[in-house]
């Protein structure tokens, strides 16, 4: 117990002091509780202002937050910035809605968030997939963040804009292995990215 970080120990703790029997949920059926005790860890690095943002307006809701910020930045550890991961959290933390329309506002909100933290905080990214129509490129740390990316999957749907493409071309330009998805129409920013890539070995179309 010793060796355990003080936010190991904090989530134990709270833990416990919520649910008593916790130390056998874990190996129970108790896994959708702990993957949101996740995402609250994601949220929790958050500047402050931000994360009183998203819960004064009802876009997250923390069950049991730390009273104290965690003792490391966890997300600069990170080598992968997930698409998939902001899309359960979306699920796993925003408040019940009346409609679907007040989901995606509010889930537009919960991923802008989360992108700009990654982005902002990840210094070393070699695989990026690509889901997202926000303009990554302009966000805080981008030109760092993208930099060294290597793999690239991208969705081609019709919500992707060409300008997003642009921008990205600027950053990432050594691109080795790229994958596109449902690209059956032309994206004048897809072309000039892939002009753009110095070393591209290898482009596969789905």
């Amino acid at each position: 117990m010793s060796h355990l970080v003080e936010d190991c120990l904090r989530i134990i703790f709270t833990e416990l002091k919520y649910v008593p029997n916790s130390l056998y949920s874990y190996f129970g059926n108790h896994e959708i509780l702990q993957f949101i005790k996740f995402y609250n860890i994601i949220i929790d690095l958050l500047p402050t202002s931000l994360k009183k943002l998203l819960i004064e307006n009802n876009v997250i809701s923390i069950s049991i937050p730390f009273s104290n910020k965690p003792l490391f930045n966890y997300i600069s550890f990170s080598s992968e910035i997930s698409s998939n991961l902001i899309i359960d959290m979306g699920f796993g933390l925003i408040k019940e809605v009346i409609n679907s329309n007040e989901y995606q506002e509010k889930y537009k909100i919960l991923e802008q968030e989360y992108y700009k933290l990654f982005i902002n905080n990840c210094k070393n990214i070699t695989y990026f997939r690509w889901y997202t129509t926000l303009p990554l490129y302009q966000y805080p740390g981008a030109s760092t963040c993208f930099s060294q990316l290597r793999t690239l999957y991208i969705t081609c749907n019709e919500s992707l804009i060409s300008d997003n493409l642009l921008g990205m071309a600027q950053i990432c330009q050594d691109i080795e292995n790229l994958k596109l998805w449902n690209c059956d129409k032309y994206i004048p920013g897809l072309i000039k990215f892939i002009d753009n890539q110095k070393i591209l070995q290898i482009t596969l179309l789905t």
